[in-house]
């Protein structure tokens, strides 16, 4: 009984024995290449969130040592109006040295971090306070359980 089936699954018409794939291994195939193809995507995803996040911590890391050298030489930090992260200006600014300052025409920073849009936005903010000089913080929008990074001038975290 088993041979005749064997037999009858084996052969087509005419006798001959088939030979390829039947559709349902193809679509068996198929499905396990989209499966992994979705499982990888996911990966490069988190990936690409965690190297911009990494970038926003180094960026904010070094506008805080200008922040610091600005203090050093002219005795104050900047207003908050003068330290801006653009999100409209494709052209970043820069932190240098006031009228106050000595010597004055020292750049601090050659490019402020522009705040960043999209699903994973980066957004940095400054403002000056009394009792830790200034604090800097950088947050990145719909990332679950990550606390914003803050620099002030004792250092990040």
């Amino acid at each position: 009984m088993l041979n005749k089936m064997k037999s009858a699954v084996a052969l087509r018409e005419g006798g001959k024995k088939q030979k390829g794939f039947t559709l349902i291994e193809l679509l068996v195939v198929i499905a396990i290449i989209g499966i992994l193809a979705a499982i990888i995507l996911v990966s490069l995803s988190t990936a690409r969130t965690k190297a911009a996040w990494a970038n926003a911590k180094q960026n904010a890391s070094s506008v805080a040592t200008a922040l610091t050298l600005y203090n050093d030489d002219c005795g104050n930090f900047p207003a908050n109006d003068v330290v801006v992260f653009d999100t409209a200006n494709p052209e970043p600014d820069t932190l240098a040295g006031g009228p106050n300052c000595t010597p004055s025409n020292t750049v601090y920073a050659g490019s402020l971090p522009n705040n960043t849009l999209g699903t994973n936005a980066i957004t940095y903010t400054y403002v000056t306070d009394a009792v830790r000089g200034f604090i800097l913080t950088a947050t990145q929008a719909n990332v679950a359980g990550q606390n914003p990074y803050v620099c002030d001038q004792n250092g990040c975290s």
